[in-house]
């Protein structure tokens, strides 16, 4: 049993987290498994209130569940509100089962990624959309829904309002720090981290590349921004993201800490079955995240005018999405980016053994 407990963490800590951080650690018996955040791996600007850890972990549990099924184990979730780093999120507790695992979605936890190359345009997104409701089902931890949008207008929209994360990551001067300090700039630092962005899976073209480095020492880029590159990186990347079969977005009711594994489990499903259909997939995070952040705290570390930026953009995805009294947690999408130039690494998973 603790050679089983011990494949279904390692397919846990191949969730997708922020920026890499892999914000989790294990606790772990004979028949039940433990799951805590991990406060100092978690202190980007866009995880207010550890939220953005929360929907880490909540990916993390979809990648048990499956292989716990994989292994003729049923697996029972019970999630937590945040309270402690000695307090538990999420518990699974194990037992037998007869079930039949689901090979295709087991072989997606480990080959699942970000790919954030151009996707293509061809409208495949009815199909798919189809398959993956029919597929789909229903959350029964808490409460986290999904909306799908595929018309050419709505993805340059979307788009265009998702890429005023770049502007504002380029233009502040934290933000700017943080994730420059997290880049892997080459595969031996990447292989000796494990941990933040391995530079490859930016997919930032050959050309580019040196700017991107120079834009790298804030007092360049304060220079830099003053001719415009933050407002060039953001309609760049806005084509980018506008490339796709179509565009979801993860909406709930309220915006709790289960909420948010609610919605990490859901994001997990998702991507697992897209994956296994041999299609790409990003997440597009950051204008939510910064959203709930300015509406949540006091001081959010961000100026009037990106407090704007981040406002209008995130109205403009409701409308967009025709969202009501419904949080617009996070955004992502889907098409055909071909294979990505990389992947990144994850460190061993941390257990203690009870």
């Amino acid at each position: 049993m603790k050679e089983k407990i011990e494949k279904i963490i390692d397919a846990g800590i191949h969730a997708p987290s922020g920026d890499n951080c892999q914000p989790w650690r294990f606790e772990a018996s004979t028949n039940s498994i433990s799951i805590f955040l991990v406060e100092e791996a978690d202190n980007s600007l866009y995880s207010w209130g550890h939220k953005a850890s929360l929907l880490a972990i909540g990916a993390c549990v979809e990648n048990m569940a499956i292989a716990a099924e994989n292994s003729s184990l049923s697996c029972q979730t019970e999630f937590f509100e945040y309270q402690s780093p000695e307090k538990p999120v999420a518990v699974l507790n194990l037992s037998p089962s007869d079930k039949k695992g689901r090979p295709a979605l087991f072989e997606a936890v480990f080959e699942r990624c970000t790919n954030r190359k151009k996707y293509s345009n061809e409208n495949k997104a009815d199909i798919f959309i189809q398959n993956l409701q029919e597929n789909l089902k229903p959350n029964e931890t808490h409460h986290a829904n999904v909306k799908f949008i595929s018309d050419k207008l709505s993805k340059k929209t979307l788009g265009k309002a998702v890429a005023a994360n770049e502007k504002i990551l380029f233009e502040n001067q934290h933000m700017h720090n943080f994730f420059y300090s997290h880049i892997n700039w080459s595969t031996s630092e990447e292989i000796k981290h494990k941990k933040g962005f391995y530079i490859k899976t930016l997919e930032i073209p050959g050309p580019a590349l040196p700017g991107f480095k120079l834009a790298q020492n804030w007092q360049i880029m304060r220079v830099l921004g003053a001719l415009g590159f933050a407002n060039f990186i953001a309609k760049q990347n806005a084509q980018i993201y506008e490339s796709s079969y179509l565009h979801g977005v993860i909406t709930s009711q309220g915006i709790t800490g289960k909420d948010y594994l609610s919605a990490g489990k859901l994001l997990e499903e998702i991507w697992l079955k897209t994956t296994a259909l041999k299609l790409s997939f990003q997440p597009l995070t950051g204008i939510c995240f910064l959203y709930q952040r300015i509406k949540n705290l006091s001081d959010p570390g961000l100026s009037k005018k990106h407090i704007r930026v981040i406002e209008d953009s995130y109205n403009e995805i409701k409308k967009t999405f025709q969202l009501k009294n419904e949080h617009a947690l996070l955004m992502f999408r889907i098409g055909d980016g071909g294979e990505p130039s990389a992947r990144t690494l994850r460190q061993p998973a941390k257990i203690i053994w009870k």
